[in-house]
């Protein structure tokens, strides 16, 4: 009973919205603070799921994202980071909008490189370096829609990949217009970047090469995981586990063959 006249008497007080405004400010305090590898601190609204086992920032994820266009060093790949959690409508938690305008005095000099300008985003429910669009996406550059992203159909995936708006761009000021809708919108980050596309030789010469027992081994985990993982509900039947050395797309043989960190396929 003392507590409630206390809470009342405290309500009703010329210092109420101070109180107030430190709640507000305590529980600003109470977000997740998340230190990356490279430095960067993120202030999150709650913690991710760490499947790797440590927190990665939305700008190492975005430049981790795609390594046939490598995200440039430093400031001159990233051109801009948003947080959407900003720009949440406060009529609908549901949509966000946010307009943004940047200059690009140096454009015409990055297309005589090769580089191209794409927008990509992520989601920060976990640290995955994966482009995950909204369920609804509409991006307009310099008052002209350049791409939408709409929802799935019924029973069928989307395939989510970054988008270049290199071709709308112009040297000099450049205008950005996003609008999304998502049942949960604060959970993306949205980036700018300038990206330099990757030969084959260039690739070859990022590609970590094993000797032949490693390769040997490596085989015979895959075959021993796929019994392992296997039940006997299942039907199985009988083949070869003998592996071609032809193209699957080319039908030539192979000269220089190659196996993803992660693929489980035997036949690569």
């Amino acid at each position: 009973a003392k507590d409630g006249d206390r809470f009342r008497r405290l309500a009703s007080s010329k210092d109420a919205p101070a109180l107030a405004g430190a709640a507000s400010r305590l529980l600003a305090r109470s977000r997740s603070a998340l230190v990356c590898s490279c430095g960067q601190t993120c202030q999150l609204n709650s913690s991710p799921s760490l499947s790797g086992g440590s927190f990665s920032c939305p700008t190492c994820r975005f430049r981790a994202m795609d390594p046939f266009n490598v995200v440039m060093d430093g400031r001159k790949g990233l051109l801009k980071l948003v947080m959407m959690e900003r720009y949440v409508l406060k009529d609908s938690w549901q949509e966000a909008h946010f307009k943004l305008k940047f200059n690009l005095p140096h454009l015409q000099q990055w297309r005589k490189a090769g580089n191209n300008v794409e927008i990509r985003m992520c989601s920060l429910d976990n640290c995955e370096p994966l482009q995950s669009w909204p369920n609804m996406l509409t991006c307009q550059v310099n008052g002209r829609k350049v791409f939408e992203v709409k929802p799935p159909n019924a029973g069928h995936k989307r395939r989510d990949v970054p988008k270049k708006i290199s071709p709308e761009l112009r040297s000099g000021a450049n205008a950005l217009e996003v609008k999304i809708q998502d049942m949960y919108v604060k959970r993306f980050a949205l980036g700018l970047l300038r990206t330099s596309p990757q030969t084959c030789k260039t690739l070859l010469t990022k590609v970590a090469v094993r000797g032949e027992e490693d390769s040997k081994q490596r085989v015979a985990q895959i075959i021993f995981s796929s019994m392992l993982e296997s039940t006997g509900e299942e039907v199985h039947a009988q083949g070869s586990d003998r592996c071609s050395l032809l193209c699957p797309i080319t039908l030539a043989r192979l000269e220089t063959p190659a196996r993803g960190q992660r693929c489980r396929h035997l036949q690569c």
